[in-house]
């Protein structure tokens, strides 16, 4: 794979850019979160929406992730350090994650459906609980290896829209997004297509960060989820509960406690560097520990689960 630019203003000027509102209300005021020329993150007056403008034009916005958004030298602001590398990593994130959502899931051997399933960690997870599963990824590259390394069959490449036809309606006990609802473009479509494909007592699982969470306001820009070329959304509980509402869902668990992740001390070590000179020089010394793992849950992340409205 070849990693992405190192120089995250120099790719973006390569770019087309737009101006847009608030996705959900329209307005164009709002408090500045961040000043990252050409990039602004607004928070808006109207409805609590963080959001980027300008931003990577909307048609072109799929455009970022390659296979080299999994293998970024600059993952503090833009994709995935190495994602083959940390994939163990992924796979106990997601078993600790759906111990405790276990009363949540569906039952096996009802079908899974992944959207932006990447190198298929947690599909792998879902499989071993016997599953069917299926997945959608944008990066063929992580695709193939998905297929290779486990054998999948149901892997589907493009973005959601495009291959929805292809899906089966109304038949999968559970929907996954995870850390994807933040990078589309227009995520009621993408929760639209969710619905039309979860059977009528199927969950939907989506996981983003927390604009309101008290790590952002204390972090202030220096926040690692301002990420301004991929992350074109930030929500908080009110603002995802309205999306989820316009696409037919209401969500029946909201909860910071389980959307932590095993994170590698070089990662670590790598996010403190944006923080601040004092967390980079406490964090320093834990480097040389390499891709030695801990969990971490810094409360700045949302966990959601959701079914049809009238089925909760």
């Amino acid at each position: 794979m070849t990693p992405v630019m190192t120089d995250l203003t120099q790719r973006a000027a390569d770019l087309p850019l737009e101006e847009v509102p608030c996705y959900l209300c329209g307005r164009i005021d709002g408090e500045v979160l961040v000043e990252d020329p050409p990039f602004i993150v607004k928070l808006c007056a109207g409805c609590g929406l963080g959001y980027t403008s300008p931003r990577l034009r909307g048609d072109r916005i799929h455009e970022l992730y390659d296979d080299g958004y999994f293998n970024s030298e600059r993952a503090e602001d833009f994709g995935y350090a190495d994602y083959e590398l940390d994939l163990d990593a992924y796979l106990k994130t997601f078993r600790r994650k759906l111990n405790a959502l276990e009363a949540h899931c569906p039952k096996p051997p009802s079908p899974i459906l992944e959207v932006g399933c990447a190198g298929g960690a947690f599909l792998k997870v879902m499989s071993d609980r016997g599953h069917e599963v299926w997945g959608i990824e944008l990066a063929d590259g992580m695709l193939e290896a998905a297929r290779t390394r486990y054998g999948f069959e149901h892997l589907l490449h493009g973005r959601f829209d495009e291959v929805a036809d292809a899906l089966p309606k109304h038949r999968f006990g559970m929907v996954a997004m995870f850390d994807v609802i933040e990078h589309v473009p227009d995520p009621a479509r993408e929760l639209t297509i969710a619905h039309q494909v979860l059977a009528d007592d199927g969950v939907l699982v989506i996981q983003t960060q927390d604009v309101s969470s008290r790590t952002r306001k204390i972090l202030g820009r220096r926040w690692h989820h301002f990420k301004q070329l991929e992350h074109i959304y930030h929500f908080c509980p009110d603002t995802i509960r309205e999306l989820l509402s316009r696409a037919g869902f209401e969500a029946v668990l909201l909860t910071r406690r389980h959307a932590g992740k095993y994170v590698s001390c070089a990662e670590i070590a790598d996010r403190a560097h944006r923080v601040g000179r004092l967390p980079r020089w406490l964090c320093a010394p834990i480097r040389w520990m390499g891709r030695t793992y801990v969990y971490l849950n810094p409360l700045d992340e949302m966990l959601i689960l959701a079914r049809k409205k009238g089925m909760a």
